[in-house]
């Protein structure tokens, strides 16, 4: 309404996000996540997708090589505690957990990589998710899934993980005696008994929740080869 003068009336509408517990999912036509995004859409907190290489991507006009995709949400926990993030992918992929990257395989080829520990500590908000792709050709998959690691053993205790690859990525072996209250190997020329035959090229993780009174700490790792140490999901040694 209008009485004198100059008078408009506008009404616009944009795309802000699709709510918590789901992802805003973008597909992009080159593998930079580059430019405006070809398609943007909600899907469920479930990413599980795998694309036909004959039909490629329905949202991208049948794209079937050098695309990439974001998915990006707000998700919540059921408690506090220590996660780990799974990635499928065929090719590459990336892991960003309230800002800060978590797993890293942007890579011309398919696997299974499991993030390092991650610290949800107020379960009662929302935390930042965001999970990158990158098809190159052949085949594309992509799946996101995470749990909570340490509810396989109680506190104080570790849950022993084995892969048959020095960065932890494929197929993960749970330990003969998954649950162990300390970590004091020596497998010198041998090869553990979870990976039989597996004498070299082969990594090791272990996570689990510690009773430890407040006050200054050095950690200590003797290791050959290389060890990392991440706690309260800080990286404070890596060799």
């Amino acid at each position: 309404m209008a009485s004198d003068g100059a008078a408009f009336a506008i009404l616009d509408w944009s795309f802000v996000g699709c709510g918590t517990d789901s992802f805003l999912v973008e597909y992009f036509d080159n593998v930079f996540l580059g430019g405006a995004p070809a398609f943007v859409g909600c899907s469920t907190a479930t990413i599980a997708q795998t694309w036909n290489e004959q039909t490629g991507v329905p949202e991208m006009g049948g794209r079937a090589t050098n695309f990439a995709v974001r998915w990006t949400g707000m998700i919540s926990f059921a408690e506090r505690g220590s996660y780990q993030f799974m990635s499928q992918s065929d090719d590459g992929s990336r892991v960003y957990f309230d800002g800060d990257l978590v797993l890293d395989k942007w890579a011309e080829s398919g696997n299974t990589w499991r993030s390092s520990p991650v610290i949800v500590r107020n379960p009662q908000s929302s935390h930042s998710i965001i999970y990158e792709f990158v098809q190159y050709s052949g085949g594309a998959s992509a799946s996101l899934s995470w749990d909570k690691g340490t509810d396989h053993c109680q506190q104080d205790q570790f849950w022993a993980q084995y892969f048959a690859s020095p960065d932890m990525s494929g197929v993960m072996t749970a330990a003969g005696t998954p649950c162990q209250a300390s970590i004091a190997y020596d497998w010198a020329q041998g090869a553990p008994l979870e990976l039989p035959g597996r004498t070299d090229h082969f990594s090791v993780r272990w996570m689990g929740e510690m009773a430890i009174a407040p006050g200054s700490y050095a950690f200590s790792s003797h290791s050959d080869d290389g060890s990392r140490i991440h706690v309260e999901g800080n990286l404070i040694l890596d060799r």
